[in-house]
């Protein structure tokens, strides 16, 4: 199956990626970094994910994939600096990749046990302190980007 990718920004450089690495204090998974290689921002033909609540599978759908450019929207820097930098809203080990249609965010682990799982982060449920900051509205979406990629669907 061949990701399709649309309205994706101009292509960028591995420096630009080693930026990104050394601000975060961490290498990203090479997998994403093929991915941002490749594809830029966007939206995907196909969005369509399920992930698993505690209340049973849900359906979620990818808005914009997060890119690397000097845009006012879908700016993984930007991003990076209001979830991470700023404001630590998401667990440490989790970096933003997509939004979904309700400012929702799809993240990837790139550190800890679960390196490289993909994950859906309901902002509706996120901790009121920082110090809260966890799981707990974090839910498993697949166990790498390409199984993610590989499973995103249109849903009727």
């Amino acid at each position: 199956m061949q990701l399709q990718i649309h309205e994706s920004y101009s292509p960028i450089s591995v420096a630009q990626i080693r930026e990104i690495e050394r601000r975060l204090g961490m290498q990203l998974p090479q997998c994403y970094i093929d991915f941002l290689l490749n594809y830029n921002v966007g939206f995907p033909e196909k969005s369509g994910f399920l992930y698993c609540s505690e209340k049973a599978n849900q359906l979620g759908a990818v808005n914009r994939f997060l890119g690397i450019h000097n845009g006012k929207y879908n700016n993984l820097n930007d991003y990076l600096m209001l979830y991470k930098e700023r404001e630590k809203r998401i667990p440490s080990n989790l970096i933003p990749i997509a939004t979904d249609p309700g400012g929702n965010l799809i993240c990837l682990s790139i550190d800890g046990n679960d390196l490289g799982n993909v994950y859906f982060w309901d902002h509706d449920l996120e901790a009121e302190d920082e110090s809260e900051v966890n799981y707990s509205n974090v839910y498993f979406i697949a166990n790498s980007l390409e199984e993610f990629l590989h499973n995103l669907r249109n849903f009727d």
